[in-house]
């Protein structure tokens, strides 16, 4: 009785190894840079892994938006004011300085928040950003110093609105490359 508990004891223990090492040898080779055992990497999982990494934390989406509400607040402002010139009123641009200036800010404490991978990712969105917002700073400033000149002001307002217009559109393309949901700089 003991011969054949060792027999068959032994059986299972040669089948069960060989098994093991059939397994063993069906992935070897098989998976992506070398590892054994991993799957390939496909094309839209290098994609998906990009993406992710560019994913927004919630503190980068909270100062997006807080940036892209600055952005809509300063056109609706140049908006105004553009409506206001055309009556021949006196222009108060000092809530046009003062969202710019914030739009400004919120700019700067977004992009540098960036991590190393988003900066790299995002490289050519942000340069775009950077143009427009230089822009949007320029023509801010040349709207405070026309604001006294009726005939200046209309065609440098409309080029700080044309700023804030492309800020947005920038905007909308980090927030769509990021996973942000951007309801501001859409109105």
């Amino acid at each position: 009785m003991k011969r054949w508990l060792n027999l068959a004891c032994g059986i299972v223990l040669i089948l069960g190894s060989l098994a093991a090492l059939a397994q063993h040898r069906g992935s070897h080779g098989a998976g992506a840079a070398g590892a054994p055992g991993a799957p390939p990497v496909s094309d839209d999982l290098k994609q998906f892994d990009a993406a992710v990494a560019l994913q927004a934390s919630p503190e980068q989406a909270h100062q997006f938006t807080e940036w892209a509400k600055d952005t809509a607040l300063a056109r609706k402002h140049v908006q105004d004011l553009l409506a206001t010139s055309k009556t021949g009123s006196s222009l108060n641009t000092i809530p046009l300085t003062d969202a710019t200036d914030d739009l400004g800010i919120d700019q700067e404490r977004f992009v540098g928040g960036f991590t190393p991978t988003q900066k790299a990712g995002l490289k050519e969105l942000s340069k775009k950003v950077g143009k427009a917002g230089s822009e949007v700073a320029r023509s801010s400033k040349a709207v405070r110093a026309s604001s006294t000149s009726p005939s200046q002001f209309a065609s440098v307002a409309g080029k700080l609105d044309k700023a804030l217009e492309e800020l947005q559109t920038h905007q909308s393309a980090i927030a769509a490359a990021m996973g942000i949901k951007n309801s501001e700089s859409s109105q």
